[in-house]
C-alpha cells in the first residue's frame, strides 16, 4: 500500500548549476547532437525572426497612423494590403519557430526519459530507493517532471535569446526614433538623455525586483504541489491495483476516506495557490497594462509641444513597450521560471538518490571461479542500520537444494534478496558462478499485463519461447486449462487466483531454466498437494539447478538436500 511521505523541504538551489549537471550531457559533442543543435539554430533563428516581424508591424503601425492623420485614402489602402503581408510573416515565424522547438523538446525528452529510466531501473536502484525511501515519487519525476524541464527549459531559453535580440533591436529603433524626452516631472518637465531607452530600463529594472519580490513563495508552492499530486495520483492506483482485496475486506469506506484525506492535501495546496494568485496575478496584469501605456504617457509632452507627430508617437510607443516587455523577460516568465525550478529540483534529487545509491553498503556480489554460490561473512540489516544477521557462511552446489528456516522476523527473506543482488544493506561478500543465471520467484509473482505468453517469458520476449514449450510447461505446473488461451490479451493478475499465478511462475521457471533459483514463499498459496508437484517438477526437470528456498511450511513437500536455520545467526527478531 501506499507509504505516507512527509512534506518535501524546498531547499536553494543554483538554477543554471542544476540543469547544467542534469541536461549538459545530451549537448555533448556526437553523432546524435548534431541533429539537436541544427533543431536549436532554427528554433532560436526564427524565434530571433520574429523581433523583426515586430519591427515590421510597429513601422507599419506608425506608417497606418500617418496615413489616417493625412487623411491618404490611396495610402491607406496600400497600408491595408501590406498588413495581410505582415501579418502572413509574423504569423509563419512564429509557427515555424514553435514547430522547430517541438521537435527538440521530443527529441531532448526522449533522450532524457530513456536515461533516467535506464538509472531508475537499469542501475538497480529502484528498489534501495524504496526500500529506504529516499524519495517520494520517482515515476512521476520520470513521466511528468522532464517533460516540464525539456520544455520550460527551450521556451524560457530561447524566449532570453529573443528577449536580448528584441533589446538590441528595439533599443535601436526607440533611440533613433525618441532622442531624448522630457519626462511630465515638475512644470517644465525632466529631460532625459538617452530618451525613452533609459526611461523602459530603469522601469524594467524596478518592475522585475518588485514581482520576485512578491512571487518568491510561488517555488515552494509548486513543488509541495507536485509533491501532493502524485501522491494522490498513486494512491489512486493503488486502489484499483487491489480492488478485489478492498471489496472482499469491505474496506471501500476506509479506502474512499484515505483516498480524501490525500485530495485534502492537494485541497489545501490548491487554495493556498489560488489565495497566492489572488495576489500576485492582478499584480503582474496591472504592471503588463502599464508596460503598454506608460510608453505614451511619457511621449505626451513631446507630442502636444509639438515635438512630435501622432504617428511618431505610436511608433515610438510601440517600440519602447516591446523594449520593456523584452526587459522585463523575467516578470513575463515568471510562473514558467519557478516551475522550472521545481521540476530540476525533484530531477536533481532523484539524480542524486540514484548516486547514493550506487555507492551505499558494503555487501558486494561478485562473478566467482567455481561452480558454486558461496558467501563469507553475510552481516544483514534494515535500511536503518538495524542487525539482522551476523556472520553467516553459505556454500551451495549444483543440484543442491536449501531451505532456510527460523523463526519471522529473522531475515531469511532478507537473505534471499542479498544472493539474488537485490539487498545491499549490510556488509560481506557473495559470489555467483560467473555463467550462472539467476531467478528469483517471490511470493507473489509479477505478471505483466498482455498476453498470457508473454508473461510466461518474462523478462524475454514472448517470442523466445515456441508455443508448445509454453503449453509443456502449463501443464506440467498444473495449469492445462490455460493451454488454450495463450495467446489471449488479458490483466493476467487480475484473473488468475493466487495460488494459479503461483503456478504461472513455476511454470515460467521451468521456461526458463535458471542456473540458480531463489524462491520465497513461493508455494503458500498452494495446497501441499499442488506444492510438492512443483518441486518435483523442478527436480525432474532441472536436475543441476541450485535451489534456495523459504517456506514456512511443515511438510515434506520440498525434500531439500540441506537446511539452514537462520536463527543462529542472529540475535533477536522483529
Amino acid at each position: 500500500m501506499l507509504h505516507e511521505r512527509s512534506a518535501p523541504v524546498v531547499r536553494q538551489h543554483n538554477l543554471l548549476q542544476s540543469l547544467w549537471k542534469i541536461a549538459a550531457p545530451f549537448w555533448r559533442p556526437g553523432r546524435r547532437s548534431a541533429g539537436s543543435y541544427l533543431l536549436l539554430v532554427l528554433a532560436i533563428g526564427f524565434g530571433m525572426a520574429g523581433t523583426y516581424t515586430g519591427l515590421a508591424m510597429n513601422r507599419w503601425q506608425g506608417a497606418w497612423a500617418q496615413s489616417l492623420q493625412e487623411m491618404n485614402r490611396a495610402r491607406t489602402t496600400a497600408l491595408q494590403v501590406e498588413f495581410v503581408g505582415v501579418i502572413a510573416l509574423m504569423v509563419g515565424v512564429a509557427a515555424l519557430a514553435t514547430f522547430w522547438q517541438s521537435l527538440l523538446v521530443i527529441r531532448w525528452r526522449t533522450w532524457m526519459t530513456t536515461r533516467f529510466v535506464n538509472r531508475w531501473l537499469g542501475s538497480g536502484a529502484m528498489l534501495p530507493i524504496e526500500q529506504g525511501r529516499l524519495l517520494d515519487n520517482p515515476d512521476q519525476r520520470i513521466s511528468e517532471d522532464i517533460g516540464l524541464m525539456v520544455t520550460n527549459s527551450l521556451k524560457l531559453g530561447i524566449g532570453l535569446v529573443s528577449a536580448i535580440t528584441g533589446l538590441v533591436g528595439y533599443s535601436v529603433n526607440v533611440w533613433r526614433l525618441a532622442g531624448d524626452v522630457a519626462v511630465p516631472i515638475g512644470a517644465t518637465g525632466l529631460n532625459v538623455p538617452g530618451g525613452m531607452v533609459t526611461v523602459a530600463i530603469l522601469f524594467s529594472l524596478t518592475t522585475t525586483l518588485a514581482v520576485h519580490l512578491a512571487g518568491r513563495v510561488l517555488l515552494r508552492l509548486t513543488v509541495q504541489q507536485q509533491a501532493r499530486e502524485a501522491n494522490f495520483r498513486f494512491s489512486a492506483a493503488q486502489v484499483r491495483e487491489h480492488a478485489e482485496q478492498i471489496v472482499l475486506m469491505n474496506g471501500v469506506g476506509a479506502e474512499s476516506g484515505r483516498l480524501l484525506d490525500h485530495f485534502a492535501s492537494v485541497r489545501a495546496i490548491m487554495y493556498r495557490m489560488a489565495f497566492f494568485q489572488l495576489r500576485f496575478t492582478p499584480f503582474v496584469s496591472a504592471l503588463n497594462w502599464f508596460t503598454m501605456m506608460f510608453p505614451t504617457f511619457m511621449l505626451l509632452n513631446s507630442y502636444f509641444g509639438d515635438r512630435m507627430s501622432l504617428a511618431r508617437m505610436m511608433e515610438v510607443s510601440g517600440s519602447t513597450a516591446s523594449l520593456s516587455l523584452a526587459l522585463a523577460w523575467i516578470i513575463t516568465n515568471y510562473e514558467e521560471i519557478q516551475t522550472l525550478r521545481a521540476v530540476t529540483l525533484r530531477l536533481g534529487e532523484l539524480d542524486t538518490a540514484v548516486d547514493k545509491v550506487a555507492t551505499a553498503g558494503a555487501l558486494t556480489v561478485t562473478p566467482g571461479d567455481g561452480r558454486r554460490l558461496e558467501a563469507h561473512g553475510i552481516r544483514l540489516t534494515t535500511p536503518a542500520g538495524r542487525e539482522l544477521v551476523r556472520d553467516l557462511a553459505l556454500s551451495v552446489g549444483e543440484g543442491e537444494h536449501w531451505s532456510i528456516r527460523g523463526p519471522s522476523g529473522t531475515g531469511k527473506s532478507t537473505l534471499l534478496r542479498a544472493l539474488a543482488g537485490i539487498w545491499r544493506h549490510g556488509s560481506g561478500e557473495i559470489r555467483v558462478p560467473a555463467d550462472a543465471s539467476l531467478m528469483m520467484l517471490p511470493q507473489v509473482p509479477y505478471i505483466p499485463d498482455g498476453t498470457l505468453r508473454a508473461a510466461l517469458a518474462y523478462p524475454s520476449p514472448a517470442e523466445h519461447f515456441p508455443l508448445a514449450d509454453c503449453a509443456t510447461a502449463l501443464e506440467t505446473a498444473n495449469l492445462p486449462l490455460l493451454v488454450e488461451r495463450l495467446n489471449e490479451a488479458r490483466a493476467w493478475r487480475h484473473q488468475l487466483s493466487p495460488g494459479e499465478q503461483q503456478r504461472v511462475g513455476f511454470a515460467r521457471i521451468l521456461l526458463h531454466k535458471p542456473d540458480i533459483l531463489v524462491l520465497d514463499e513461493a508455494t503458500s498459496s498452494l495446497d501441499p498437494a499442488n506444492a510438492r508437484r512443483m518441486f518435483d517438477a523442478l527436480r525432474a526437470a532441472l536436475p543441476a539447478t541450485s535451489v534456495i528456498s523459504v517456506s514456512h511450511r511443515e511438510g515434506d513437500e520440498e525434500r531439500p538436500s540441506h537446511q539452514l536455520d537462520i536463527s543462529t545467526f542472529a540475535e533477536r527478531g522483529d
